[in-house]
C-alpha cells in the first residue's frame, strides 16, 4: 500500500491550508473523505480490499459526516509517520483526533474510529 493520509470533516479553510503546506513538501497523498464514503470501512477507504462487516465496532452509521476532524495514517514506515507528524507540528495543524490504519482498525467505520479515538484521548488526557 502507497503512504496516504485520509482526512474526515476537515472543513476550516485555514486549517486546510496549512495541512497542504505541512505535506506538500513530504510529496504526501492526502485524500478528504466525504460523508457518503463514511459508512465503508477505513481499509476499503483506504483501497484495501473489503475487510469485514465492522464487527463489534461498527456503529451501524450513516451517511454523515463525523462530528470531529480526523487523520488516518495509512501505508507509512515509523520514520515516514515521524517525519509526517513532525511537519504538522511545525505548520500548526491539530487535528487531535489521528490513528494509523492497522488491521484492527481497518475493518471499523470512520464514526465507529472516531468514537474509539475520543474514548482514549479521554483517558489519556483526564476529561
Amino acid at each position: 500500500m502507497h503512504e496516504q493520509i485520509l482526512i474526515f470533516s476537515v472543513e476550516e479553510k485555514e486549517l486546510k491550508g496549512r495541512l497542504r503546506k505541512a505535506l506538500m513538501p513530504l510529496h504526501v497523498r492526502v485524500r478528504a473523505v466525504g460523508a457518503e464514503e463514511c459508512t465503508k470501512t477505513i481499509g476499503e477507504i483506504a483501497g484495501l480490499s473489503p475487510v469485514g462487516e465492522g464487527g463489534a465496532n461498527d456503529t451501524g452509521a450513516e451517511s454523515q459526516s463525523l462530528s470531529d476532524p480526523m487523520m488516518v495514517f495509512a501505508g507509512f514506515s515509523s520514520a515516514g509517520l515521524d517525519a509526517v507528524l513532525r511537519s504538522l507540528r511545525k505548520n500548526s495543524v491539530n487535528i487531535p483526533y489521528k490513528a494509523v490504519l492497522t488491521e484492527s482498525n481497518a475493518a471499523w467505520t470512520p464514526h465507529a474510529l472516531l468514537e474509539e479515538l475520543k474514548k482514549e484521548h479521554s483517558l489519556t488526557h483526564g476529561r
